[in-house]
């Protein structure tokens, strides 16, 4: 019988990623308020783009934090 234990390896964290992560997330909010100061339509490219810009500034504040994506969605699931 095997045991398998899910220690913690040591925390990653980085600012770099961190500051990254914060300013990616602020870009996609400035991007759409942009569009409102213009009083231009928000079209669907806009909001895609802000969301991948968000979606990825997630990603990055995670892993800054020292959280690993294998370790939200699983292994399993990534190979």
């Amino acid at each position: 019988m095997k045991i398998k234990k899910d220690l913690p390896g040591k925390n990653n964290k980085s600012i770099y990623l961190l500051i990254l992560g914060i300013s990616m997330c602020l870009l996609s909010i400035f991007w759409i308020f942009a569009r409102l100061a213009e009083n231009e339509l928000i079209k669907h490219f806009d909001w895609i783009y802000s969301g991948f810009f968000a979606l990825s500034g997630i990603t990055n504040i995670f892993l800054g934090l020292g959280s690993s994506i294998e370790r939200i969605f699983g292994t399993r699931n990534l190979k």
